[in-house]
């Protein structure tokens, strides 16, 4: 497929990008004239305009599985690896990091075992949605707050080593990427919680959900000890219930 690449800084958006993306996020891609953006939309694009060169598995069953793992990158490895680089205290910083090891275990436990990709030789979108995160990882990760991806030593680690030296090697993810000084621009405002982007706001204001909900919890424990020496039906225990449940939905 023919392409013409512009790079650009989400933090410093020209006329040009934000007349295609007024939201100025990337990326986006302009085909035919009209834009689009959202990673996983431009992907899905990009599967149903060249059907020559599929992305999705043709089984209807491995279409599912790829868009249920598809998911779990953008859900659960994702904000993980935010709230490593957003971590400023050791413990905040240790519970993202074995949160993020327990994302991409499971990740690689779902692979193809013979690989070297997550449906074996057939390059995925599965694969494509991973790869830019992982190529950040010991740029920002490593540099900013120690930590590394452990590689070799057991069969789920040597299966991940596969994996990423395939997926960093691979032709069109070398011509496609960044050179590390541009990452490091970028993303070390996140290792300094400094950065004002839509990921960073949303990552921040789920820990401020987090730490309100365990404030309410702890309150709930105490009043429900005092309700229920007045009387086990005081509205006070009952309008911390409504409460809680609603935090509860906040917090997921």
């Amino acid at each position: 497929m023919q392409y013409q690449w512009k790079e650009v800084n989400p933090y410093k958006k020209d006329k040009e990008y934000l007349a295609i993306n007024p939201k100025g996020l990337v990326p986006a891609l302009v085909h035919h004239g009209r834009a689009l953006n959202e990673s996983h939309v431009i992907l899905e694009y990009l599967e149903d305009t060249s059907p020559a060169h599929p992305l999705f598995p043709k089984d209807p069953f491995d279409r599912a599985i790829a868009r249920l793992w598809m998911d779990h990158i953008s859900k659960k490895i994702v904000p993980a690896f935010f709230r490593v680089i957003l971590a400023q205290e050791k413990p905040k910083l240790k519970e993202a990091e074995e949160e993020l090891l327990g994302a991409i275990t499971k990740f690689v436990d779902a692979m193809d075992e013979s690989g070297p990709f997550f449906f074996g030789s057939f390059f995925s979108l599965v694969d494509i949605m991973l790869i830019p995160w992982l190529l950040r990882q010991p740029i920002i990760l490593k540099e900013y707050k120690n930590f590394e991806i452990p590689s070799g030593g057991s069969k789920t680690r040597d299966r991940w080593s596969k994996w990423l030296e395939a997926a960093k090697n691979r032709p069109s993810v070398v011509e496609t990427t960044s050179e590390a000084k541009h990452y490091r621009q970028i993303l070390e405002q996140y290792a300094n919680n400094t950065a004002q982007s839509e990921a960073a706001r949303d990552n921040k204001s789920r820990q401020i959900l987090s730490l309100t909900w365990q404030g309410y919890r702890a309150v709930w424990r105490h009043c429900r000890l005092l309700c229920w020496e007045i009387t086990p039906f005081c509205p006070c225990f009952c309008l911390f219930q409504s409460l809680l449940a609603s935090l509860r939905g906040l917090t997921l």
